[in-house]
C-alpha cells in the first residue's frame, strides 16, 4: 500500500489606514489537499474474497480545496481620557470543494502486474462536493477607563446546506463586565489584585450537517426488467426546503479574579444554553421510501458550573504551580415537537439509543437486568419473558417496569448515558534551575459507556474469547457464581435472549489518566549560544496510566462521534496509544 498526500496551505493580509484610527484588513486564505492511495493485496495472502476476487488492488484519489476571504475595517478611538471605543464590520466569504474517485480491480492473473491495468476493473465511485458560507458581521467594543466594559456583536451568515428559505442566520450577542479591582474602595484591600465581574447573553448557529442535506438526492441501484437487472437510479434521501439553522442561546454569569499579586487566580463560570430547532435524522413512515429525514427538532437545555483556578505554590529557585480545572455539565431534552414522541435510534448493532423529553439526547435503551434465574422455581415466581426464548436457569431475569407481569418491549427503559457529571484536571508543573517537569492528570466522573462487545464476550455466548470475568458466571445451582453473570451456551442456542439490548451492557466509564508526563532540560545559555539563543532538550510520554473500572480498552469511545443520538457505543475500538517522544527545541 502506499500513501501519498500533498498538502499547501497558508493565508496573506494586507492592512490599509484610511484615516487615523480607521483600517481596513483584506486577508486570503487557502487549504490545499491532494490525496493519492494505491492498495494491492497479493494472492500469496491466501485471503479470499467472494465479492472482489483475488488478488485485488484498489486506486483512490481526493483532492480537496478550501479559501477564506475575510474583509474587515476597523475604527478605535479614545477620548476625554476615560471613553475607550473600537467598531468593526466586515464581510467574508468562504468555499470547500473536494473531488474524490475511487477505481477497484480483481482477477489478476497473478501478483507480478499490481496496478489496475494488471486486473479486471470490476468497481469505482466518484463524488463531487462543494459548501459555500457567507457572512457579515459587526462588533463594538466600549469601555470606561476600564472599569466598566461593553461588547455587543451581531453576524449574519448565509449557509449553502439549507433549504433556499432558510439559508440564513442571524446571531446577535452581549456582554458586560465590571473590573471591581479598579473602584477605590476595592484597591484598599491588598490581597485583591484582580477582581471582575461579568454576564454575557449570546445566540450561536450550526450548519455541521452533510452537504446538500435539505435536497433530495438519487442513488444507483439494479431494477428487474423483464426479468433482467438494469441499472436504475433512486432517490436516496428525502427534500426539506424548510432545514435551516440549529440555534444556540446561552447566557454566562462569571467571576475573574486574582489574589496576593496573582499568586492564585482563576475563574468561575455559570452557564444555561438552550439549543432549538436541533438537526436530527428522525424515523418517517416507511410508506413514504425512506426510514429517517433530517428535519429541525426539539429543544435542549445545558446547563453547567466550570472553574479553572491556577496556584503559584513556590517561588525562587524552586518554583511549584498548579493548575485545576473543574467542570459540571446537565443535557435535557425539553421538547422533540408535535406530540414529543421518542426518537429511537440505531447505531452499529440496532437500537440501542433513546431521544425523550425529561432525559439526556442519545440516552442508551433497552431492558433492565435484574439478577440471575437462580433455578426453575426462581423461573416460576418471576415475570413471564414473553421476549427470552425457553429462559433457564442461568439466565438473564428482567426488570417489569410498567409492573403488568410480563417482559415485553414496553418494559424497555433509559439504563445510563454518555453525558458525563463532571469532568476536571489537574497539572503540577515545576522547575528547578535548568530542569522543568509537568505532569498532568485528566478525570471524567459520572459517563456510562455502551459497551457492544459484551453482547459476545460477557455474557457467556461461547463464539469468542470471553472477558476473564466470566470465571464468576452461573454454572449450576451449586455454583450461581456472583449472580452478575449468565451461564455459558453457544450462541446459536436460544440462550434466553441474553444479548438482547440492556443495563448489562451499559457500564461505568468514569476514569483518571495519566495524559501526559514531561521533563525537560534547558543548556545554559553560554552553551547553547553556539548553536542558537537557546536549546531544551525533553521526554514527554502520552496516555501513560489509567485508572477505571470499564472493562474495555477505553472509557473515551464514541464510535459515532458525529451523531449526537447515538453517543457512546464501543464495539472493540483499539485502546490510546501509549507513546514516549525525545525531542529537542531551539529558537533561533
Amino acid at each position: 500500500e502506499t500513501l501519498d498526500n500533498h498538502r499547501t496551505f497558508g493565508n496573506v493580509y494586507t492592512d490599509i489606514e484610511l484615516m487615523k484610527g480607521l483600517v481596513y484588513r483584506s486577508s486570503v486564505g487557502v487549504d490545499l489537499s491532494n490525496y493519492q492511495e494505491s492498495f494491492f493485496r497479493a494472492n500469496s495472502l491466501l485471503y479470499r474474497t467472494a465479492n472482489t476476487g483475488d488478488p485485488y488492488a484498489q486506486s483512490t484519489a481526493s483532492r480537496s480545496f478550501n479559501w477564506l476571504w475575510e474583509n474587515t475595517v476597523n475604527y478605535k478611538t479614545s477620548f476625554n481620557e476615560a471613553h475607550n471605543l473600537t467598531v468593526l464590520v466586515g464581510y467574508t466569504a468562504q468555499k470547500d470543494v473536494v473531488d474524490q474517485n475511487s477505481v477497484i480491480a480483481s482477477k489478476f492473473f497473478d501478483d507480478q502486474v499490481q496496478t489496475l491495468s494488471g486486473g479486471l476493473v470490476t468497481d469505482g465511485t466518484s463524488v463531487k462536493e462543494e459548501w459555500s458560507l457567507a457572512s457579515v458581521l459587526a462588533r463594538l467594543n466600549y469601555n470606561f477607563k476600564f472599569r466598566y466594559l461593553l461588547t455587543a456583536a451581531v453576524r449574519s451568515d448565509r449557509s449553502s446546506r439549507f433549504g433556499e428559505a432558510n439559508q440564513t442566520g442571524v446571531f446577535p450577542s452581549i456582554s458586560v463586565a465590571w473590573r471591581l479591582s479598579e473602584e477605590p474602595f476595592i484597591k484598599r484591600v491588598t490581597a485583591i489584585s484582580e477582581l471582575k465581574i461579568r454576564s454575557s447573553f449570546g445566540v450561536t448557529g450550526n450548519f455541521l450537517i452533510p452537504n446538500y442535506g435539505a435536497i433530495g438526492l438519487l442513488g444507483q441501484g439494479l431494477y428487474i426488467l423483464d426479468g433482467q437487472p438494469v441499472n436504475a437510479v433512486y432517490p436516496s434521501t428525502i427534500s426539506n426546503e424548510n432545514l435551516g439553522w440549529e440555534t444556540t442561546k446561552q447566557r454566562d454569569f462569571g467571576v475573574d479574579f486574582g489574589l496576593f499579586d496573582d499568586r492564585v487566580y482563576g475563574t468561575f463560570d455559570i452557564y444555561n444554553s438552550q439549543t432549538e430547532d436541533l438537526l436530527l435524522a428522525v424515523g418517517v413512515q416507511s410508506a413514504l421510501g425512506f426510514t429517517t429525514a433530517l428535519t429541525n427538532i426539539g429543544k435542549v437545555k445545558n446547563t453547567g458550573f466550570e472553574m479553572s483556578i491556577t496556584s503559584r505554590n513556590t517561588v525562587g529557585a524552586f518554583r511549584w504551580a498548579t493548575d485545576f480545572n473543574f467542570s459540571t455539565y446537565k443535557n435535557e431534552v425539553l421538547a422533540l415537537g408535535g406530540d414529543n414522541e421518542p426518537i429511537l435510534s440505531a447505531g452499529s448493532a440496532g437500537i440501542r439509543h433513546i431521544t425523550r423529553v425529561g432525559d439526556p439526547i442519545g440516552s442508551y435503551y433497552g431492558y433492565v437486568v435484574d439478577g440471575i434465574y437462580k433455578d426453575e422455581a426462581d423461573i416460576a415466581a418471576s415475570p413471564v419473558d414473553n421476549e427470552a426464548k425457553d429462559p433457564r436457569p442461568g439466565d438473564f431475569k428482567f426488570k417489569d417496569i410498567n409492573g403488568d407481569g410480563l417482559i415485553t418491549t414496553d418494559d424497555r427503559t433509559v439504563t445510563g448515558s454518555y453525558h458525563p457529571d463532571f469532568t476536571y484536571g489537574f497539572t503540577n508543573r515545576f522547575r528547578f534551575k535548568n530542569f522543568d517537569l509537568s505532569i498532568f492528570f485528566q478525570g471524567v466522573e459520572g459517563r456510562e459507556v455502551l459497551n457492544l462487545t459484551a453482547r459476545h464476550m460477557k455474557n457467556g455466548e461461547a463464539n469468542f474469547n470471553s472477558y476473564a470475568v466470566e470465571n464468576d458466571r452461573w454454572r449450576s445451582e451449586a455454583e450461581p457464581g456472583n449472580g452478575e453473570f449468565p451461564r455459558a451456551d453457544r450462541a446459536t442456542s436460544s440462550h434466553g435472549n441474553n444479548n438482547r439490548p440492556s443495563s448489562f451492557q451499559v457500564e461505568d466509564g468514569s476514569y483518571l489518566r495519566l495524559k501526559t508526563l514531561t521533563l525537560g532540560y534547558t543548556l545554559p545559555p553560554s552553551v547553547a549560544a553556539r548553536f542558537s539563543q537557546s536549546i531544551r532538550i525533553y521526554v514527554s510520554g502520552k496516555n501513560l496510566i489509567i485508572w477505571t473500572d470499564y472493562i474495555g480498552f477505553n472509557p473515551e469511545v464514541s464510535l459515532q462521534s458525529q451523531n449526537m443520538l447515538v453517543q457512546g457505543e464501543d464495539y472493540g475500538t483499539y485502546p490510546l496509544a501509549r507513546t514516549w517522544t525525545l525531542g529537542i527545541s531551539a529558537t533561533f
